[in-house]
């Protein structure tokens, strides 16, 4: 089952967490169709195999072309199953807040949670998720489902947005969650994900929240060892589910696009980012042949007689105009287009280099 935003080519697809909340990534997929089509697949099978090929359903039937997955949580780890069945469908991945991919440091979790809670929470806690798995008891267990939300809703999170918005759209199933989540914990204590990462050959950028309860060291570790080529992108005071955040909720998206989207083969440039946001390896100045400019790290003098971005920066105290008050002024907006045809969005450079900060992006980059 799927939701179809924004128009074709859909070239995106959002594979929501839980497992069973259905619905939970719809404010991504809104943010995301102002520029792009965006496949919302709703997860609906019990059993693991089923939603691989529920999940195949859904991508086959809306488009022809390749996808690039975007897995959040639970979503992360069926992206990658998903992948390893069918990779020729899919040209990138971007994995979400992923879980631990071994059972070594799964509960990490359970710990790092309760130390955000009290006692009685963590009773409670324990309480409901023993509650949801017996799954035969729906009525019981829609309740569980609904207590173990609020709770994690506030161990899981940096600022989020309030519950009302989050759950806006979102479909939560008592039934896939107890179903499927016991095979995957099987399939993870069994190696599973370890032995899958290795064969995947698409690019994976893992976004992880620096407050997210799920020990990102352990995916990181698992993705050394399998050999995966992967890109690691932090991001400081946010939560499991960044798109919840209050303080990058409606900036998030930007990231999303410019991985799902950025396919020019730029010059290698390390240097700094000037206050413009642009990155001096897709700059027609910097990359060509004769007399090309060094870059905003060798070549500063000139960012600095730069009266519209640099000098106006300087003067308000701020090193990138992301950070000024009035961003994007008209002038930016009209520079911003002009840049447009080659290949660099500076208004989406400087909103990705707000959420992941300027070594972040340049790391996206290179």
């Amino acid at each position: 089952m799927t939701r179809l935003y924004g128009q074709d080519p859909f070239s995106l697809v959002l594979v929501h967490g839980g497992p069973g909340a259905a619905g939970s990534m719809s404010i991504l997929a809104d943010n995301l169709s102002e520029e792009m089509g965006v496949i919302e697949s709703l997860q609906t099978k019990l059993t693991i195999d089923d939603l691989i090929e529920e999940l195949h359903q859904d991508i086959v039937g809306s488009t022809k072309n390749k996808v690039t997955l975007v897995g959040h949580s639970w979503g992360a780890m069926l992206s990658l199953l998903f992948t390893n069945r069918y990779p020729k469908i899919v040209e990138r991945l971007i994995l979400i807040g992923c879980p631990p991919l071994t059972p070594d440091f799964s509960e990490q979790i359970t710990s790092n949670r309760f130390r955000r809670l009290s006692p009685y929470e963590a009773e409670m806690f324990n309480k409901h998720v023993e509650q949801l798995a017996k799954i035969s008891d729906s009525v019981n267990a829609a309740e569980s489902f609904k207590i173990i939300e609020e709770l994690t809703y506030r161990t899981d999170n940096y600022s989020p947005l309030d519950l009302e918005t989050i759950h806006r759209k979102v479909l939560f199933n008592p039934e896939v969650f107890g179903s499927v989540w016991s095979e995957a914990e099987k399939l993870r204590r069994d190696g599973k994900f370890s032995s899958i990462l290795g064969k995947i050959k698409v690019p994976i950028f893992l976004i992880h929240g620096t407050f997210d309860p799920h020990p990102v060291d352990s995916v990181i570790q698992t993705m050394k060892s399998s050999g995966a080529k992967y890109t690691y992108i932090p991001i400081e005071n946010c939560g499991h589910t960044p798109f919840f955040e209050k303080s990058i909720s409606s900036e998030f998206h930007h990231l999303i696009q410019f991985i799902s989207t950025f396919s020019t083969k730029p010059v290698k440039y390390t240097g700094k980012i000037p206050a413009c946001g642009v990155y001096c390896g897709n700059c027609p100045s910097f990359t060509k042949e004769k007399n090309p400019c060094s870059g905003a790290e060798f070549n500063s003098e000139k960012c600095k007689r730069c009266k519209t971005f640099h000098q106006c920066c300087e003067k308000n105290g701020i090193t990138h105009c992301y950070q000024c008050k009035i961003f994007p002024c008209t002038v930016f907006k009209t520079f911003s287009k002009r840049w447009l045809k080659h290949g660099q969005n500076f208004i989406q450079n400087q909103k990705i280099i707000k959420t992941i900060g300027e070594q972040g992006f340049l790391k996206l980059c290179r």
